[in-house]
């Protein structure tokens, strides 16, 4: 908790970000998740959609009047490389983490489980990352997420309804994990088989 706040709080003072009209990629991020069955929905709107009340903060002004925000920024990036020195099977350093850590406080992120009947294994597990589906971002999180393969469990693309291109990764311990672009937006279904079906269906 103590990391995430840290991280919360240098996330802004790099945005260029200004309050302009909703577009579609400010609309909220329920729009992904079928409304049957949802027993669990986290969303964070993001820092960039709210740039003028952040600045208006006591926490924006310690930040960039004074060291705390560098000296975060700073160690950030040495704590996280000092928990993945820790888990030798993660292919990612530090700096990767914190700037993972710093778009998704900054651009936003939304969760949701549709379990039937409320018990059982989920038939949705979603995960949906604001603008994640370009540049670094989208890089990092696809290693991530294609280092589950193996010779036996490889990923495959499945084509899916308005020229959606899904990558699969079936048969992992974890269960199912697919991930495909809509517009900008990065989405990750967890576990499910069913899931990347049933956030199609609710798009």
């Amino acid at each position: 908790l103590a990391l995430a706040s840290g991280a919360a709080l240098i996330a802004v003072p790099d945005c260029r970000a200004q309050e302009t009209a909703r577009t579609a990629s400010q609309l909220p991020l329920a729009r992904y998740f079928p409304s049957q069955d949802l027993v669990v929905y986290v969303e964070f709107d993001g820092l960039d959609g709210h740039r003028e009340a952040w600045k208006k903060t006591a926490a924006y002004r310690l930040l960039t009047e004074t060291s705390t925000g560098a000296m975060y920024e700073a160690a950030l990036p040495r704590v996280f490389a000092l928990l993945l020195s820790r888990q030798t099977e993660v292919r990612i350093n530090g700096r990767e983490l914190t700037n993972l850590g710093l778009h998704l406080i900054r651009s936003g992120f939304a969760v949701g489980i549709n379990r039937a009947g409320g018990t059982g294994p989920p038939r949705c597990l979603g995960v949906v990352i604001r603008g994640g589906a370009k540049g670094d971002i989208q890089k990092l999180v696809e290693r991530i997420l294609r280092a589950e393969a193996t010779p036996r469990a490889g990923v495959r693309d499945l084509q899916k309804p308005g020229g959606r291109t899904v990558h699969q990764l079936a048969a992992s311990p974890q269960g199912t994990i697919a991930w495909w672009s809509e517009g900008d937006d990065l989405v990750v279904s967890l576990i499910s088989p069913t899931g990347p079906d049933a956030i199609i269906d609710a798009l």
